[in-house]
């Protein structure tokens, strides 16, 4: 069951230079040391997209795929990887909670997933500093691009996702969550 605590920046002290150790931890269970490098990224929905819209875009889909070669759900929709806001990016369908106090859906939070891309993402996801210089290279024997792609070193089922969801509306910001694999 995932944990949130939430602080007031103004109670957040000196930075730490890593968590301190939890020696009841499984090894195996425990990230593995990595740098985080935030950007900002414009995403859209993918397996929520309404199928009114769906049907409405699919014509311009198409066109982007003949012209850029570009897939809507791979490349524009729903960034993949570890992340704050935005969609998740369901490995399943969708299963948005309801927040138990008011009964609301709640709004997504954070995706802790296993990989940061995968074979047809890393084309727009992938942050341009870990991009193979051949472009036609394999990305997943080729650094720094496979490095990036699991640094964190988490699998949490075949491949999957734990979703962490917030309630706005209700005091104290309660939070839910999903985890679904492959």
């Amino acid at each position: 069951m995932p944990r949130v605590h939430w602080r007031s920046a103004d109670d957040v002290g000196d930075v730490r230079t890593g968590p301190p150790p939890d020696d009841s931890a499984l090894e195996d269970h425990v990230p593995d040391p990595c740098a985080v490098h935030p950007e900002t990224v414009t995403e859209y929905p993918g397996w929520d997209l309404p199928e009114e819209l769906k049907d409405a875009l699919k014509e311009r889909f198409e066109r982007l795929e003949d012209e850029q070669g570009w897939e809507y759900m791979s490349h524009l929709a729903e960034a993949p990887g570890i992340k704050l806001g935005g969609y998740p990016s369901w490995t399943q369908d969708p299963d948005w909670p309801d927040c138990q106090a008011c009964g609301r859906r709640t709004e997504h939070l954070l995706t802790v997933a296993s990989w940061e891309f995968d074979g047809g993402s890393w084309h727009t996801w992938l942050p341009v500093e870990d991009r193979p210089a051949d472009p036609d290279a394999d990305v997943f024997t080729t650094e720094p691009a496979s490095s990036a792609q699991d640094a964190a070193g988490v699998m949490l089922g075949d491949v999957g996702g734990l979703y962490i969801f917030e309630c706005r509306a209700c005091p104290g910001r309660p939070i839910e969550y999903r985890f679904d694999c492959s």
